[in-house]
């Protein structure tokens, strides 16, 4: 109490642990050395959003590689009445935007804040560098790309035959 510093350092140091130990539960960060998810939880800043708010927008070029934390988001579409439909919910510690560690990619759909969410935005080019730095993860990531594009294509494809059937 009458050291406002060292309370700052202690509550900074808390910090740090918890975001090291949310990129640590994620089962594709799991297989990097513990040095390298620290060094990206040293880099990571977090964010509070409310209820429907707009995390990512469709077609927005990927900065930052982003994990729920807190909360609830989903991937949104408009649909041809632009209103939103959900086309897939993040689960705490799941990672948005990896894929574009690979390749240069924009925002496939929203996302967008169900309920109170606090969402982690790990700096692409730290993410990057973990990529180049580690090949055994490069390899992970380049499987697990390809099946979460597979999955929202799945998703889209479901949207477009139930908009078939509407008519």
């Amino acid at each position: 109490i009458d050291n406002p510093g060292v309370e700052k350092l202690l509550e900074d140091k808390a910090d740090f642990r918890q975001m090291t130990s949310l990129l640590s539960s994620n089962k594709l960060l799991q297989s990097i050395p513990l040095k390298m998810r620290k060094y990206m939880a040293g880099i990571t800043t977090t964010e509070r959003y409310k209820p429907n708010s707009l995390i990512r927008q469709a077609g927005q070029e990927i900065d930052a590689v982003d994990s729920l934390v807190r909360g609830e988001a989903a991937f949104m579409l408009n649909n041809k009445d632009n209103k939103y439909q959900p086309i897939g919910k993040l689960t705490p510690g799941e990672l948005a935007g990896d894929a574009s560690a690979l390749r240069k990619a924009t925002c496939p759909a929203d996302i967008v804040a169900v309920s109170e969410t606090v969402m982690a935005h790990i700096p692409l080019s730290c993410f990057t560098n973990v990529v180049e730095a580690y090949p055994p993860f490069k390899e992970k990531l380049l499987k697990h790309a390809q099946h979460q594009r597979t999955q929202i294509m799945r998703m889209v494809a479901k949207m477009g035959d139930h908009a078939g059937d509407a008519d």
